[in-house]
């Protein structure tokens, strides 16, 4: 079952990559490593990984991306990877001048200070970051009234 699940996921890199075979086995050991700094499996990070370069990263911004999109996970509520990475899209999307691991640090300091979930707070901001950035707000800006609403309406 293991050796399967990894062949499907070298098969999706392969699918949305034009990276070389042996680059895609050779980032397949390199992801075990990956996977242990930020508390997930090579299967998922890998999976993780495809799904930023079917979105147009290059291999190497993919990877970063991946432990990035997995670091959300882990520090949330999602449900599942997919919306994390969901999420993370959207908002890394809307604002690009911010790293994504500074987007996902915000967000984890305010939901373990605040009574907000990290992944309510990423909902909001993935639902809510295109018509924050076109009134000008900031991301820290979108945080804090994301945040404020919250307090009023528990929701």
């Amino acid at each position: 079952e293991v050796v399967k699940e990894m062949d499907t996921a070298l098969t999706e890199m392969r699918k949305v990559s034009d990276e070389s075979l042996s680059s895609l086995k050779a980032y397949q050991k390199e992801s075990f490593a990956s996977a242990n700094s930020v508390g997930t499996t090579a299967q998922q990070i890998q999976k993780s990984t495809a799904d930023w370069m079917r979105l147009g990263e290059s291999m190497t911004k993919a990877k970063e991306s991946a432990k990035v999109s997995n670091i959300l996970f882990n520090v949330s509520e999602f449900e599942n990877i997919d919306a994390a990475t969901d999420a993370l899209v959207s908002m890394s999307a809307a604002y690009k001048d911010v790293e994504k691991i500074d987007i996902v640090n915000k967000m984890n300091k305010i939901g373990n200070e605040f009574s907000i979930s990290t992944d309510g707070l990423a909902t909001s901001l993935q639902d809510s970051a295109s018509s924050l950035i076109t009134a000008g707000n900031s991301i820290d800006e979108a945080i804090a009234l994301t945040t404020a609403g919250n307090a009023v309406s528990q929701d």
